[in-house]
């Protein structure tokens, strides 16, 4: 065996235990949800929505677990050591393991909440998303760091295989780092969904209809935050184009400026001096210093 074949060999071994030590996925979260209590409270398509509300929610949580416990948890010792250390785990993983405490904690309340329409709801309205403002802008940095690394780091690279490889399906990191940015975006559809079945006269759709307030709002920053970096390269781009702009005017101004002080052509130098007469050629505006010259000397002569 090569010795680049050893040190995979023993990168997978390390990673195995450390990830078969690591116990993630859905494992006590969830519940069985019961169709006939879930329209006793909700209508039969708004029953629909709630259950596809948790229903993805437990496929969320399941995917920032495998972030977590799938390929932070057992490569954490050697990003600290080989892929720049503290910085590098900040800038790619941001602050997943917030965001995955965060909806463990959402998805059981809803669980359990989701036979009532006003506990449902406050299972949302209790919960801090302001967690998303950090994770949303760090991410464009986040995946264009996430990208380098596997480029140019060959055994960074094998690691994230081995990680892949271990939770046994297709989807590469990037692809599992997008979600909490797609996850956060999407309760706002869900909720608008949910109020259209419920109907205005149901007794929880002001309740519910404050959580659509929340999430809309959510959303509407994080969509600030997301476009930030592209208007701010607009407003670079802009103002490079004034800056240049200026340049070009003022050089402009500047030509228009030395052409007034120019000598003129030699085809315009002045004829010869008149003799001993008042009728001196026309001066009233003369065109060089040169010509200047010839005039005074012409009114000097005219005038002896």
């Amino acid at each position: 065996m090569t010795a680049e074949g050893t040190s995979s060999h023993k990168a997978e071994q390390s990673l195995h235990k450390q990830r078969h030590s690591c116990v993630f996925m859905l494992t006590g979260l969830s519940t069985e949800i019961k169709d006939d209590q879930l329209l006793q409270a909700w209508t039969a398509k708004s029953a629909f929505v709630v259950r596809e509300i948790i229903q993805t929610e437990r496929l969320y949580v399941q995917s920032l677990d495998e972030i977590v416990q799938g390929y932070l948890t057992p490569l954490y010792g050697s990003l600290l050591s080989t892929c720049g250390g503290p910085s590098f785990i900040q800038t790619v993983f941001s602050n997943v393991v917030k965001l995955c405490n965060l909806h463990r904690e959402l998805l059981l309340n809803v669980q359990a909440g989701c036979y009532s329409p006003e506990d449902f709801s406050r299972a949302f309205l209790k919960t801090d998303f302001s967690q998303y403002n950090v994770y949303c802008l760090n991410y464009q940095q986040s995946n264009q760091y996430l990208q380098k690394s596997l480029a140019e780091n060959k055994f960074f690279r094998l690691q994230i295989e081995i990680c892949q490889r271990g939770l046994s399906h297709t989807l590469p990191l990037d692809a599992l780092l997008i979600k909490p940015v797609q996850r956060i975006l999407k309760y706002r559809l869900l909720f608008e969904e949910l109020i259209k079945h419920i109907g205005r006269q149901h007794t929880s759709y002001k309740t519910l209809e404050d959580v659509l307030d929340k999430m809309t709002s959510v959303a509407d920053e994080i969509n600030t935050h997301l476009k930030q970096p592209v208007r701010q390269q607009k407003l670079k781009a802009g103002d490079v184009a004034k800056r240049r702009s200026r340049e070009v005017q003022e050089l402009q101004q500047r030509r228009k400026l030395g052409m007034g002080r120019a000598s003129p052509p030699p085809s315009q130098a002045p004829g010869p001096t008149p003799r001993k007469s008042m009728e001196v050629e026309d001066m009233s505006q003369p065109q060089s210093v040169k010509q200047l010259r010839h005039y005074f000397e012409a009114m000097a002569t005219a005038m002896s």
